[in-house]
């Protein structure tokens, strides 16, 4: 999503971490998975789930499956969910979370699903959806972000809306970045991003979801 041209972006540089990515790849650091339709030997009143993705509040069977993929009971809540990349948050937020793509939740990811949709937040549309300004400044560490309409899938590789042809891949970005620069800590506004020189990591101390890349 950087560019060198007027109409087309140039390759993504391979030599900053994008905190994107980590953003992304960021999951439940729980193993137990909690089944939404496990049986209750009491007969007792099973309190009802409210979980709405893009708009549809999903049924028990959806919810059984959102479970078992998250490896965790999915709060209720107000969600957004990117089939084409993985990508998920609360609805008006950015991407917390990386699920598989192609889950068949909710309706269409909507252009609003992070508070924009009308390009007077990022101007920077990503699988449709206006990315939120925490989402445009980590990948603003790659470098400079043109305006536009781009598109991601769940290998990583990204390019511009309306052709097939990758012009980058935030996987191998962030390898190259984790192996090799100074090490660092910060903290940015979807949590603390560091790297030894070796190997990077993201860490949110609210949900204590981590991710590392690298040796």
């Amino acid at each position: 999503m950087v560019a060198a041209r007027p109409r087309y972006p140039a390759r993504m540089s391979l030599t900053r971490l994008p905190l994107l990515l980590f953003c992304l790849a960021a999951c439940s650091g729980s193993d137990a998975s909690v089944s939404a339709g496990s049986t209750n030997p009491m007969n007792t009143p099973v309190e009802k789930r409210h979980v709405i993705v893009n708009g549809t509040e999903l049924d028990s069977k959806a919810l059984v499956e959102l479970d078992a993929v998250a490896r965790t009971r999915v709060p209720d809540g107000d969600y957004w969910y990117d089939a084409r990349c993985g990508a998920c948050g609360a609805k008006g937020g950015p991407t917390a979370a990386f699920l598989p793509a192609s889950l068949k939740l909710g309706a269409a990811l909507r252009a609003d699903a992070s508070g924009g949709g009308t390009g007077m937040v990022t101007s920077v549309f990503v699988n449709g959806r206006e990315l939120h300004v925490a989402d445009y400044q980590a990948l603003s560490r790659l470098g400079q972000i043109l305006p536009g309409r781009y598109w991601l899938d769940a290998n990583g590789n990204w390019g511009v809306e309306g052709t097939e042809i990758p012009l980058g891949n935030l996987v191998q970005a962030a390898s190259a970045a984790a192996s090799t620069g100074p090490g660092y800590n910060r903290s940015t506004l979807g949590g603390h991003l560091m790297s030894d020189g070796q190997t990077a990591g993201w860490f949110d101390p609210k949900s204590g979801a981590s991710v590392l890349v690298g040796n």
